[in-house]
């Protein structure tokens, strides 16, 4: 059957309807939040929000409903996209719940178009012009999603880089505080410390309202009601305490009321912990958004504050305090500064050989150890070097150091592991108990040591050894800068875990942003585009090419009789057989249901469709083995339309 040959859509189509398509977006609104607000896992989201956030979440959609209907289109369509691609990511809004949002709306829109008010000779060029925009924001909003899953990183260096260059407390914590907040999506912060009584006193305020805020209200740290808040609990637990929602914690009773004039709806807490482990003070942080620190971002903002800013500021405080020992002050700055570095470390590293490997490094060129090497235990117990650095630390490769509780036993790093605290000797080669290392200390000039225990994931891992060339090195500072650099590296680790697990957790929402998860077929996002590119490849090479629906006959009465999982698994075997009967230079996606759409390319002759029309009839014609061990026939009719236009039906 030939085909009419219609015009290329024009954007004078669709300002003709603009007013009609606009004039739904409403309806759409309240029926898509409705659906939303149905569905548990999305509905938890949503009442995060404030009313005032979620009332500005549906008027901005609303808003670019009407610019993708818009005939002429803004500037700021790809921007604003990007803006929203990067909000859903910061709410924990799924690719798949994007999509989906899609989906709704191009069904709206397909009801709109066969009203009446919408020409019927209009509808098929109307048809292609809106999906064409749908399916291009969408690649927008999801390239903004992207984006958004890298900015926690930078922020985390811009964070460390503040620290680093710090040279006050005072300064140091405002400039956090107010970069928190204008580009972490904070609204409220704080910083203070308990006096003799355990009342709070606040030193520093950040975000409007904040400082009226607190004037209204007692914050504590004692065993009273207002000692049982996220900062009471920091303090005295010494770790990081998180209230996802004000509204419904009891224990935010005594700051409910005074807090309701300025939306506070959850917030952290963090200690600052000094070297002997013991809180100092705390900064908290406040959100007007319900569950705001619960995302992975947000954790993960809140780990490394807890690591990085408690030894920011213990350096400064050394250097406050150290003044009269000059020599180990110098030593002790250039050290912190390395370990200021490690922040760069931790968010770099790859692995956990490049994260130990620059640690060591620094380590050993910091003047006051000599070599530095980590070990972890391989199945027989013995310690085996991960990486070294410094004068002599290659001889540790070649050693044989048991974990086990024997005479073989007894070096530093074995202790610490059985222990699972830091152990040392300021003066190595005078203590007999560690007299089988001798050989090697004298060799390499060494004459102190310490081993500290690496945690992972809450368990103990591994094992870092410095070494040096002085006796009594590990004095009090030293030693508590040593358990610093550990949490370090076991919160680098835990890092890398959780990027391992992330990156696992990306890959497959961008597979199923592109594929029907049922049966691996790429999906309707993919087919715009690569129905396009086969269009360009066709004219370029004065080919033939057809585009083809396909559905399949008696599905729904087999999926009614048999069950959803027996349609299932019969779309899933029909898909394996249409792949198979195809060329490689075909394609096919499902549009969902029972449709798929088929693109055969480079076709020389109608032998070539013919033949594979042929072979598709066979794949459907075949009898199909449900789970039950019933079989089943169904049938199917397609049509397909040929460049050159012409229409062609089996």
């Amino acid at each position: 059957m030939s085909s009419t040959e219609y015009p290329i859509p024009s954007v004078d189509l669709l300002a003709s309807y603009y007013e009609f398509l606009s004039a739904g977006v409403e309806a759409f609104i309240v029926a898509f939040y409705r659906t939303l607000e149905a569905i548990p896992e999305r509905a938890q989201v949503l009442n995060r929000l404030s009313p005032e956030r979620y009332q500005h979440l549906r008027t901005a959609q609303a808003r670019h409903l009407r610019l993708l209907l818009s005939p002429e289109m803004e500037t700021s369509w790809r921007a604003d996209a990007h803006l929203a691609g990067r909000t859903h990511y910061r709410h924990g809004v799924l690719p798949s719940w994007v999509a989906d949002s899609y989906a709704l709306y191009w069904r709206h829109l397909l009801a709109q178009i066969e009203q009446p008010e919408i020409a019927a000779r209009d509808r098929h060029l109307l048809r292609s012009l809106l999906v064409a925009r749908l399916l291009q924001d969408l690649a927008w909003q999801l390239e903004g999603y992207a984006e958004g899953s890298g900015d926690v990183r930078n922020l985390l260096l811009h964070l460390d880089h503040l620290m680093v260059g710090a040279d006050s407390e005072a300064a140091m914590i405002q400039q956090i505080m107010d970069f928190l907040i204008r580009e972490g999506g904070v609204d409220g912060a704080w910083f203070g410390y308990p006096d003799s009584a355990g009342k709070m006193v606040i030193m520093a305020t950040a975000g409007a309202g904040m400082a009226e805020y607190l004037s209204t209200v007692t914050v504590s740290i004692d065993d009273t009601p207002q000692g049982q808040g996220p900062a009471g609990r920091a303090w005295r637990t010494e770790k990081v305490q998180v209230t996802p929602d004000w509204g419904s914690d009891a224990s935010m009773r005594p700051w409910q009321e005074q807090a309701r004039p300025f939306g506070w709806n959850s917030n952290a807490a963090i200690p600052m912990v000094d070297s002997s482990g013991r809180s100092r003070s705390v900064l908290a942080l406040l959100s007007r958004e319900r569950g705001f620190f619960g995302h992975p971002d947000q954790q993960m903002i809140l780990a490394h504050l807890a690591v990085v800013l408690g030894l920011a500021l213990e350096r400064l405080h050394l250097i406050a305090e150290e003044t009269v020992h000059r020599e180990t002050l110098e030593r002790l700055n250039t050290l912190y500064h390395a370990l200021m570095a490690e922040g760069d470390i931790l968010l770099r590293a790859r692995n956990e050989r490049d994260l130990f490997r620059e640690t060591c490094r620094r380590l050993a060129i910091s003047d006051l150890f000599t070599a530095a090497w980590v070990g972890h235990p391989n199945e027989e117990g013995v310690i085996k070097c991960l990486v070294t650095a410094g004068r002599g630390a290659q001889a540790f490769d070649s050693i044989h150091l048991s974990v086990a509780d024997t005479p073989e036993g007894q070096s530093l790093a074995a202790r610490a592991w059985r222990s699972g605290r830091l152990h040392f000797s300021n003066d190595y080669l005078a203590d007999p108990s560690l007299a089988s290392l001798n050989d090697l200390f004298l060799r390499h000039r060494w004459r102190a040591s310490a081993a500290i225990p690496i945690y992972r994931q809450g368990m103990i891992w591994g094992i870092l050894v410095v070494v040096t060339d002085r006796t009594g090195v590990f004095d009090e500072a030293i030693l508590g800068l040593l358990a610093r650099i550990a949490r370090l590296l076991s919160h680098g680790l835990d890092e890398i875990d959780l990027r391992a697990r992330l990156d696992a957790v990306h890959g497959q929402q961008a597979w199923l942003a592109d594929h029907d998860p049922l049966t691996g077929l790429p999906n309707r996002a993919v087919l715009s585009p690569r129905l396009l590119d086969a269009m360009a490849r066709t004219l370029r090479h004065e080919r033939i090419m057809a585009i083809g629906m396909l559905d399949l006959d008696n599905f729904k009465p087999i999926n009614d009789q048999y069950g959803h999982a027996a349609g299932d698994v019969l779309l899933a075997t029909f898909a394996d057989r249409l792949q198979g009967a195809l060329r490689q230079t075909d394609f096919v996606a499902r549009l969902g249901g029972d449709e798929f759409v088929l693109v055969f390319e480079d076709l020389k002759n109608m032998d070539d469709l013919e033949s594979v029309l042929a072979r598709i009839q066979e794949a459907i014609e075949a009898p199909f083995m449900l789970p039950s061990g019933d079989s089943v026939i169904v049938g199917g009719s397609s049509g397909a339309d040929l460049l050159p236009l012409r229409r062609r039906r089996s």
